[in-house]
């Protein structure tokens, strides 16, 4: 469970310093505009990916054909997460949805108590992080030297598909935000994460919006339950299990509402797409 916490602050750490810098190689230049959604540009250097970096995430080598086609997909599915982004931003700011710091608090106490973060999970995780942070420092100095880094600072920390990921942070001014970020104590590591958490609450507070109210009865649950365990020789007792499979009618049920809602302020959004290769973007969120 501890090992599964520090995977989880290390992950947010992680996805906090996105969108990368990169320099994509492509014959679109990085300031050129490739599309207008509801009146916001997009331009190349916000959906570009690199050849190195597609490699790093399926973890193997393309041919010049496969690469291309796997660059030019992920760019299309960073499209559809710029246009879902922009329209959640003018939602949200339409309908007045917003956070305060202390509801942040109070979410994260709960979860801190519930997960039993203390002072002994805060000081491993600031651990890890200095560790990725001097590791950085000493890949800036000497690049070639790669692999002794990681086997010297980071082997049994983070796996190598993840020091390879952490290796494109290394610019001073990642470096300085990921300094910025090492926990000192739990109350410490709360104040810093308030606005990350203020985000996910407007974001809830969004989706419930969406989907509404949600009411599973009896009779579905029992037809639900029927349908999973009646091949089961020996399935626990429906009394035991009834609320679990409650919730995941509900969770079900939530998932479509929200899919469909996508899907139709994605069609009614005002796009426009000005380079031809991203004209059938929107396919692949169906």
């Amino acid at each position: 469970m501890r090992k599964l916490r520090f995977s989880i602050v290390i992950t947010s750490l992680f996805l906090s310093l996105l969108p990368f810098q990169l320099k994509a190689e492509s014959n679109l230049l990085p300031n050129q505009l490739v599309a207008i959604i509801n009146g916001q540009k997009v331009f190349y250097k916000h959906i570009a990916f690199t050849p190195e970096l597609i490699e790093k995430m399926y973890g193997k080598s393309f041919s010049p054909q496969e690469l291309a086609e796997k660059i030019i997909t992920q760019e299309k599915y960073q499209l559809i997460r710029i246009t879902q982004n922009i329209i959640y931003k003018q939602k949200i700011e339409e309908w007045g949805i917003t956070a305060t710091d202390e509801e942040a608090r109070k979410r994260l106490r709960e979860v801190f108590k519930r997960q039993k973060i203390d002072q002994a999970v805060i000081s491993k995780t600031k651990k890890i992080y200095l560790a990725i942070i001097k590791s950085l420092e000493e890949y800036i100095e000497h690049p070639e030297k790669d692999k002794e880094i990681y086997k010297k600072n980071l082997a049994g920390v983070v796996i190598l598909q993840e020091w390879e990921i952490w290796k494109t942070h290394n610019t001073p001014e990642a470096i300085q935000k990921l300094k910025n970020m090492v926990p000192v104590s739990v109350e410490d590591t709360i104040e810093k994460s308030i606005e990350s958490t203020k985000r996910d609450i407007v974001l809830e507070k969004f989706q419930n919006k969406i989907v509404g109210n949600i009411l599973v009865s009896e009779k579905e649950t029992k037809i639900f339950y029927r349908n999973i365990y009646e091949n089961i020789e020996s399935p626990p007792q429906y009394s035991k299990i009834k609320e679990s499979l409650r919730r995941k009618l509900i969770e079900r049920e939530k998932g479509k509402r929200i899919k469909a809602w996508w899907k139709l302020h994605g069609q009614r959004a005002n796009i426009q797409i000005l380079v031809d290769k991203y004209k059938d973007f929107t396919e692949l969120s169906k």
